[in-house]
């Protein structure tokens, strides 16, 4: 697949009018949800074809205010990431860490996590560590794509893209993964 394509509803959006098929207005607005979700609100991996794509969705029907109720979000999480994300460090002059405490998280808490770091500035990578559940803890990583978090992440087990990554090791306290972690950023 062509790294320069932001998402997956980016080539579901090419496939559909390839095949000229037509999307009805709410799975319009699904994809275009997915689009924001998948480029950080147009931020990260887009090309004038995510904005084409995007554009599409919108001609075809997509309800701009119905995808903002989609990506709406409990303020309880909210807050709490928030609180993460003011408790993180910088680990070295562009890379940003968040260590979460001992509560097991859903994965795309750290992920939300690892993206908000992103908007900082000098920071050019952030990492997420927390526990994803009992025995295992989670890595996510985001890159603006000077830092190749995928290759960081593969040396701990994990993998993904250059600017997006992930890694789960097992039986390790989240001090541990954190030490690996800044080894191997090292």
């Amino acid at each position: 697949i062509n790294n320069e394509i932001s998402s997956t509803v980016e080539i579901l959006v090419n496939y559909a009018k390839y095949l000229n098929r037509e999307i009805s207005p709410l799975v319009a607005t699904i994809m275009l949800a997915g689009l924001e979700v998948d480029t950080n609100s147009f931020n990260v991996k887009i090309t004038d074809k995510t904005f084409e794509a995007a554009a599409y969705l919108l001609k075809v029907g997509a309800d701009n205010i119905l995808k903002k109720q989609l990506l709406k979000e409990d303020k309880e999480n909210y807050c709490k990431r928030q609180d993460f994300v003011k408790n993180s460090n910088m680990i070295t002059d562009n890379i940003a860490l968040c260590v979460m405490d001992e509560n097991v998280y859903k994965k795309y808490m750290l992920a939300l996590i690892s993206e908000d770091l992103l908007q900082f500035d000098k920071v050019e990578a952030s990492f997420t560590i927390g526990y994803v559940d009992e025995n295992t803890i989670g890595i996510s990583a985001r890159s603006l794509g000077n830092i190749d978090v995928q290759n960081i992440m593969y040396k701990l087990g994990g993998g993904g893209h250059v600017n997006e990554a992930a890694a789960q090791i097992e039986k390790k306290t989240i001090l541990e993964v954190t030490e690996l972690l800044k080894e191997v950023i090292k």
